[in-house]
């Protein structure tokens, strides 16, 4: 199968579209949103949609269809008002902009791989990082790793929450500076996420964010897999080394859900 990425390049603009959403899962896209805008880009293109930072300089304009990733420079007017007199919207504030790629083995078990990149916003130097851990999540923790971007195996501590769950608190490597961007990997196994039904698996994941996130899945099957099907459809889908990896994106709204689900047949002996 074809890759199912268009990238357009012009002034740093790349152009994402995002495939097999049904009409109303694009619908609620923006019925999610604070408030929808009228752009117009330096290239004369108008689009309707979200508009917010996820990066320094750099601005995620969300649409029904597409996610397009701008510079300043591709921006011109924001509702009809000329930049830079028409400041930036900042609906939905800084995203996490989350990556994770799950290896999946023929007995079903999963090691996950996801990396999340967050822009230090404050003007404070930051030497920890901290996030809630759900009851359920806890299990996660007998074989756990947080690397940072340098390579380092960082210390994390958990304590308990008096609302439910967990607080980790992982002590950075290398402190972060106002504006800079760090990044997180976490290493673990997850096998809840698949399960078989007579002779097809299912992998399934509810795409659900305790906050705004850009979120990248990449799902690698069990060398040999036959594909039966894939909801909603990927961003990328093909064999590489006789593997499936398929590829979704989408941009969250905080608790909002998308399920992704993939089923697949391994050969018999």
């Amino acid at each position: 199968m074809s890759k199912r990425t268009i990238l357009m390049f012009s002034s740093g603009l790349i152009l994402i579209i995002l495939i097999g959403l049904t009409l109303a899962e694009r619908a609620g896209l923006l019925r999610a949103s604070p408030k929808i805008h009228d752009i117009t880009l330096a290239s004369g293109d108008h689009f309707e949609g979200l508009i917010f930072p996820v990066r320094s300089s750099q601005y995620l304009l969300q649409t029904e269809s597409q996610c397009l990733l701008l510079g300043p420079a591709d921006i011109s007017a924001i509702d009809g008002t000329q930049l830079p007199e028409s400041p930036i919207p900042t609906a939905g504030g800084n995203p996490w902009i989350q990556e994770t790629f799950e290896e999946i083995s023929a007995d079903g078990s999963v090691l996950v791989r996801s990396s999340k990149n967050h822009i230090n916003t404050t003007d404070q130097v930051i030497v920890s990082r901290k996030w809630g851990i759900a009851p359920h999540e806890a299990k996660l923790f007998e074989d756990y790793k947080i690397i940072d971007q340098y390579g380092n195996e960082l210390t994390y501590q958990l304590s308990n929450r008096s609302s439910g769950g967990q607080l980790l608190q992982v002590v950075l490597a290398r402190p972060i500076l106002p504006g800079e961007v760090e990044r997180l990997t976490t290493i673990f196994k997850n096998d809840d996420s698949v399960f078989q039904s007579d002779s097809t698996w299912v992998y399934r994941n509810a795409g659900r964010y305790p906050d705004n996130r850009l979120a990248t899945r990449a799902v690698s099957l069990p060398a040999g897999a036959t594909v039966i099907s894939v909801d909603p459809e990927p961003l990328f889908q093909g064999r590489i080394d006789n593997r499936w990896l398929i590829v979704w994106r989408r941009y969250f709204h905080r608790t909002e859900e998308t399920i992704w689900e993939i089923r697949y047949q391994l050969e018999t002996i």
